[in-house]
């Protein structure tokens, strides 16, 4: 499998909602963290035709770290998420359509293990767009959290 690098440079803040828009919801995030148990971070792509009709999942975490600042810290009423660093990452070669840089890359949580959390709380610090997901009654309108990713094939290609 062939291996990309990923730089972000982001950070961001996650707190609470005030109160769960939907029964369904998982808990409040801060009030069931535990730092230290939270310590991957999953992204994703969206399907971007004609370049891709699929999304891809990633989880970064301390084990494809290659360089530079990776930290998951619980303050006061929030999370705070920094990340200033390089992950390396093999892919399969069908993945490999994640290098255009048009592709659109989404927060989804925070990882404990290999599996991931959605994170029902605000998020600060990120680009937040608005989708429609659904048909008819069934429509509904969500927010998605994006994240600054450069993707590429070199190290040096970085810079």
């Amino acid at each position: 499998m062939p291996n990309i690098y990923f730089k972000i440079n982001e950070k961001f803040y996650i707190s609470d909602r005030k109160k769960k828009s939907n029964p369904d919801d998982p808990p409040p995030f801060f009030s069931t963290f535990k730092e230290g148990n939270f310590v991957d971070v999953s992204i994703s792509t969206l399907p971007n035709p004609p370049v891709s009709k699929v999304g891809f999942v990633f989880t970064l975490e301390k084990g494809n770290l290659l360089s530079g600042d990776f930290q998951i810290n619980q303050l006061d009423k929030s999370v705070e998420v920094k990340i200033d660093a390089i992950f390396k990452i093999s892919v399969k070669p069908a993945a490999l359509d994640i290098l255009n840089p048009e592709t659109k890359w989404i927060f989804n949580g925070l990882a404990e293990s290999g599996t991931w959390n959605r994170v029902n709380g605000v998020i600060q610090g990120l680009a937040q767009e608005e989708y429609i997901q659904g048909q008819g009654e069934w429509k509904r309108s969500f927010t998605r959290s994006l994240i600054a990713v450069k993707v590429v094939k070199t190290l040096k290609e970085i810079k």
